[in-house]
């Protein structure tokens, strides 16, 4: 009976990692709602629609997608590592492409060692969780039960 108990378990936290949904999918819901920044960045990054041709990444305009997402991160007590470039060699040991190795709820790469710039490109999921009583599960949890943001067409 616990052999079962702990296949079933298994299976719930394999069905929770399935439906989480992509990161990009979450912060595009989060600009569209409230914040609504249409800067280059952005645009590129898929959280906005694109307004045409898209001009450089750098410098272009101030994003306040960032520091917003930034602020409701650390209003819900998200932990965020900050992987330099060199450190994505590192990041995806698992071969998965939803999750990293770092134990924080998110990651991003800081390119501050050639522009300041952070969630471009790279960012994503902490590693997959080990229970569904985890600390991570709650913050998750809170990114993406807001499904009124947008609607579910969002890619």
């Amino acid at each position: 009976m616990q052999k079962l108990e702990k296949r079933i378990q298994d299976l719930e936290l394999d069905l929770y990692h399935e439906r989480l949904p992509d990161i990009r999918y979450v912060m595009k819901r989060f600009n569209l709602k409230g914040v609504n920044c249409h800067c280059v960045q952005c645009q590129r990054e898929g959280r906005y629609p694109h307004l045409g041709a898209i001009g450089m990444l750098w410098p272009g305009d101030f994003c306040t997608f960032i520091p917003a997402w930034d602020a409701y991160l650390y209003e819900m007590g998200a932990g965020v590592d900050e992987v330099c470039k060199a450190g994505l060699v590192n990041i995806f040991s698992n071969n998965s492409p939803k999750f990293a190795t770092t134990p924080a709820a998110l990651w991003t790469c800081n390119y501050e060692w050639t522009m300041p710039v952070r969630w471009v490109s790279d960012y994503g999921w902490g590693k997959p969780l080990s229970s569904l009583s985890s600390p991570r599960k709650k913050v998750w949890d809170e990114l993406v039960k807001h499904d009124s943001f947008v609607g579910s067409t969002v890619y």
